[in-house]
């Protein structure tokens, strides 16, 4: 038997060597009956495909063949000679990359090298994490609400739409991909569900419609299915009423997207045209059909009904047949079948009817709404979750009203736009696997740099370390700034740069005094499209942040700064406190900054920052000297001034560390760091061009004494031991460290300079000269 596939295949081989394309063609099909799980058949007839310019299928089947043996050099090669052919050069690199490293007789590694530079010099070359496979099953002739999910999906992923002619695809599929999309809930569903490769894939169920009023739902193995979509509401509330093994928190409704581009809008009006699109059918209410344009057609006789589909059953056959007589309607119903350009069909109709006992949604409807057609809905079960009331009608009487009321083309076209786009479908869809990874399984993996500052954090730097080794998101490299230590951090540092590639140092051979030196140099150096800032006392929550930072970034790709939540943890790694932040604007995080005296609202160490952003506004972290312990509250302050755009999500990044030496507990360099903060509010949002703050005080003097109360007030806060980090009681005793108050009491005096007419606030400034006195006084006395 092998000898005769040997040498079928040579004579295959030869035949498309010399031309015999249709001979070729013939012996493969002859081959197919002995050879359909041999990976060379795929091989062979992509090859002839693409001989005939036709891409797409030739591209199907090396992905087939792929499914049998994704190490061999030809269907790798061919693939990505296709990709190349429909101008999909990222996907041609990634296949001519692993054929450099596969084995062939024909092909040098010259060529190869030739090829991928080629590619690499006149394109932009993005993988969109193409490592990751997902497959879709489906039966023939049940996949035409898949076909634009999977062109979208296959952009970014690395996608095989399955025609099932038997189970045996399944398994072959499941074993290869890492996500497994059932768009069915039938019996490719239960197969695939009850294999023991399910539990370790990422299982997503599509239930439409017709699957919930069968047995299939109740032979699923529902334990291993990650993600179960409806199209409507109404089917998921029943489904999860009948079927108790389903979990409500693993469904999404999403329904099906209408392309809006492939539908020609034009604003319509009133007419007689009335279009019917789809079987008929006993779900799709034939003889309520009849009945109801009949009482249309007593209205005025000009109605005409257009039926655009086929019959399912005889029955409904000789029902028409009969009625359209009895109602002497033989004029107006006219029966067109299926139409190839549905958009060219309804071009003239004005109205398209529905009489539905049960939908999920009408695609049909959906489709002639993006046209500025007016729907006349009937109220079946589930039509009020999607439709509008003054589309639905009840009773025949109200379809007559219907037909007579307002006509409005904008809004039906309005109603798709906003609710049921093809975009908004894709959108949904791509969040949802995101969502439903057992594993970091992005649309995109893109490279994400993890900066690490470190002075004498020896005895934490392998907790933070290991905690970016251990994340489930592979592409990343690390940065690790040493600030010349002088306890064991080289020697760790030393260590993991030489059993990682990913992780290299910088060693600074003074020390600078500030991670500020750190963070600019992480910034400056880093490959990576995104960058995490970590102080090496804190680490990583968990082993999922990159991934779910990302997963984000994916979703807001306008954000320049993602941020989360931190856990407050001790010397032993106990969390004490989860420090949650929100969603906030600019104009919150300034205001919230002033009026506490320099304490940030918006952490810029616990989130992800978009590299971008810094290199094309030509910015790396702003530094000022008189700013130790701030620098993050003056960044952010910084980057708000410039335009950035950040956002937050309900996520835990880091775990905060506190111990004896943090730098926040500085009381003395917090004191300059707040006047620096203070400052840079005060010249940026209060004095300045942009003023966002006490827009209400118009007097320049009236401005300048209440700056002057506010350091007062802040002098006052922080020498009475209010100030409290992270809920911390500050237990220092001011007084014996009041020449740390030299800064704040100087801008005090400063701004008191200033005043035009010192007078008019004499008082006031009375009052606060006195308790200045007897603070500087204490500070002389020292």
């Amino acid at each position: 038997m092998v000898d005769v596939s040997f040498k079928v295949k040579k004579k295959i081989e030869e035949l498309i060597g010399i031309g015999e394309i249709d001979t070729a063609k013939k012996l493969l099909q002859e081959y197919y009956k002995i050879g359909k799980d041999d990976f060379e058949y795929y091989s062979y007839s992509g090859v002839i495909k693409l001989i005939e310019n036709d891409f797409e299928s030739a591209m199907y089947d090396f992905k087939t063949g792929l499914l049998y043996n994704d190490l061999d050099f030809d269907l790798n090669y061919n693939l990505a000679f296709a990709y190349e052919n429909i101008g999909e050069y990222s996907k041609a690199h990634w296949h001519y990359k692993r054929c450099t490293n596969l084995r062939s007789m024909g092909k040098t590694e010259v060529e190869l090298v030739n090829k991928i530079n080629d590619l690499e010099k006149n394109n932009i070359i993005q993988y969109h994490n193409y490592n990751k496979k997902i497959v879709f099953f489906v039966k023939h002739g049940m996949d035409s609400f898949l076909g634009e999910v999977v062109d979208n999906i296959s952009k970014e992923y690395n996608v095989l739409k399955i025609i099932v002619n038997d189970y045996s695809q399944i398994d072959l599929g499941m074993s290869w991909a890492d996500i497994c999309w059932f768009e069915w809930c039938d019996e490719l569903m239960i197969y695939g569900s009850n294999l023991g490769v399910a539990k370790d894939k990422t299982i997503i169920c599509r239930l439409h419609s017709y699957e919930a009023f069968t047995e299939y739902v109740y032979k699923v193995k529902w334990s291993v299915v990650d993600k179960v979509i409806f199209i409507s509401e109404s089917i998921r509330d029943y489904v999860i009423e009948s079927v108790k093994e389903i979990d409500k928190g693993i469904t999404s409704v999403i329904p099906n997207g209408i392309n809006l581009d492939k539908w020609t809008y034009s604003k319509r009006k009133q007419g007689f045209n009335i279009a019917y699109v789809g079987y008929i059918n006993y779900k799709k209410g034939p003889m309520l059909l009849l009945h109801a344009f009949k009482a249309i057609y007593d209205t005025d006789n000009r109605f005409m009904l257009y039926i655009a589909g086929k019959f399912q059953d005889d029955r409904d056959v000789l029902y028409f047949e009969q009625m359209i007589k009895e109602f002497g309607l033989e004029n107006n119903i006219i029966f067109e079948g299926w139409q190839d350009n549905l958009d060219d069909w309804l071009e003239n109709k004005n109205y398209i009817i529905c009489t539905s006992i049960l939908e999920s949604q009408n695609m049909s409807v959906m489709q002639a709404m993006a046209k500025g057609i007016k729907p006349l809905i009937h109220n079946f079960v589930g039509a009020k979750y999607i439709y509008n009331n003054d589309i639905i009608w009840n009773s025949i009487y109200e379809i007559i009203e219907m037909l007579n009321s307002e006509y409005d083309s904008e809004s039906y076209r309005e109603f798709i736009n906003k609710g049921y786009s093809l975009d908004k479908q894709i959108f949904k869809i791509k969040e949802l696997i995101i969502s439903s990874k057992k594993s970091c399984n992005l649309l995109q993996m893109p490279l994400v740099t993890v900066g690490i500052a470190n002075y004498n954090y020896g005895r934490f730097l392998k907790d933070c370390i290991d905690s970016i080794l251990n994340q489930e998101y592979s592409n990343y490299e690390i940065i690790i700034v040493d600030d010349c230590s002088t306890d064991n951090s080289q020697k760790i540092i030393r260590d993991y740069v030489m059993s990682y590639t990913n992780i290299k140092s910088i060693i600074h051979k003074d020390n600078m005094g500030t991670a500020v030196f750190a963070f600019q140099e992480i910034i400056n150096s880093a490959k990576g499209e995104y960058f995490i800032l970590l102080s090496s006392d804190d680490y990583l929550a968990n082993s999922t942040v990159i991934c779910d930072l990302i997963n984000n970034f994916i979703l807001n790709p306008d954000v320049d700064y993602i941020y989360g939540n931190l856990n407050l943890v001790d010397e032993d790694r106990n969390i004490n406190t989860i420090w949650k932040y929100s969603d906030y604007d600019g104009y919150m995080v300034i205001k919230h900054t002033f009026e506490n005296f320099g304490s940030g609202l918006l952490p810029m160490t616990v989130g992800i920052h978009k590299t971008d952003y810094y290199r094309k506004n030509n910015k790396t972290w702003y530094h000022d000297s008189n700013n130790i312990v701030s620098s993050d509250v003056l960044n952010t302050l910084v980057n708000i001034r410039d335009g950035w755009n950040f956002k937050h999500v309900d996520i835990t990044v880091i775990n905060y560390r506190k111990h004896h030496n943090n730098t926040t507990l500085n009381f003395k360099e917090r004191l300059k760091s707040i006047v620096s903060v203070t400052e840079f509010i005060i010249n940026n949002f209060i004095l300045g061009k942009n003023r966002l703050l006490l827009e209400d005080i118009q007097s320049q003097d009236d401005l300048l004494f209440y700056i002057i109360n506010h350091y007062y007030e802040m002098l006052l806060y922080y020498y009475n031991n209010n100030w409290s980090p992270f809920g911390q009681t500050n237990n220092k005793n001011a007084v014996l460290h009041s020449e740390y108050f030299i800064p704040i009491i100087r801008m005090i005096d400063w701004y008191i300079s200033k005043l035009i007419k010192p007078d008019s606030y004499k008082d006031k400034i009375a009052d606060m000269v006195q308790e200045l006195e007897q603070i500087k006084g204490e500070i002389n006395d020292k």
